[in-house]
C-alpha cells in the first residue's frame, strides 16, 4: 500500500545509501531520469545525476551523510532535456546513531511570471497591473511574482503618526 502511494506521487522520491548508491526510486523519479526501476537500483549518484549536477550537489550529499538535513533549490534537467526548478530535500536516515543513507525529495516549483523591466503602476494607489490586466496591491503582486513574504512594522518616520505620545529617540 505505502509503495503504491509513493509511486503515485509526482514528486521525485529516492533513497540513497551511505556509499552514494540509489536503493529506491519512485515512478516519477524513474520517468524523470528515463530509467527503469531495475536501472535505477544500485546506480551511483554520480552516474544518475551526471558529473555536473553531481559536483554541484556533492556538498549537500556530504552534509546529509554527516547527519544534517539539506534543503535547497536546483534546476534539474530530465532525460528529454526539459529543465525545471525544484525544491530538493535530503533527509539523513540515522539508525543507532549512524547515518546509513538519506532520502531524496525533489518537488517541482511553480513557474513564476518574471518581473518585467517596466511595471505599470497606478500613480495614486501604487497598485501594479499584471500581464493579465488585473490590478494588484504592491504586496499582493510581490507575493504572487516573487519568493518574498512580508511582515509588518512601522519605520521611525511613521511611528509618531500612529503613536504620537511615544517619545522616539529619547535617551
Amino acid at each position: 500500500m505505502a509503495l503504491s502511494l509513493v509511486n503515485q506521487m509526482q514528486v521525485l522520491i529516492a533513497y540513497c545509501s551511505a556509499d552514494e548508491r540509489c536503493v529506491f526510486s519512485n515512478h516519477a523519479c524513474q520517468e524523470w531520469f528515463g530509467r527503469s526501476a531495475e536501472e535505477m537500483t544500485d546506480i551511483t549518484l554520480k552516474e544518475m545525476l551526471g558529473p555536473d549536477l553531481y559536483k554541484r550537489n556533492h556538498p549537500h550529499i556530504l552534509r546529509a551523510l554527516g547527519g544534517e538535513k539539506q534543503i535547497f533549490e536546483r534546476d534539474l534537467t530530465n532525460h528529454a532535456g526539459s529543465t525545471r526548478r525544484h525544491l530538493v530535500t535530503y533527509m539523513p536516515d540515522v539508525r543507532a546513531g549512524m547515518v546509513v543513507g538519506f532520502s531524496v525529495n525533489a518537488a517541482e516549483l511553480p513557474v513564476q511570471e518574471p518581473l518585467a523591466e517596466l511595471l505599470p503602476i497606478c500613480a495614486s494607489c501604487k497598485s501594479i497591473q499584471c500581464s493579465s490586466g488585473e490590478w494588484l496591491s504592491f504586496e499582493d503582486y510581490l507575493m504572487r511574482h516573487s519568493p518574498f513574504g512580508f511582515t509588518h512594522g512601522l519605520c521611525p518616520s511613521c511611528m509618531p503618526h500612529f503613536f504620537p505620545n511615544t517619545n522616539q529617540g529619547a535617551a
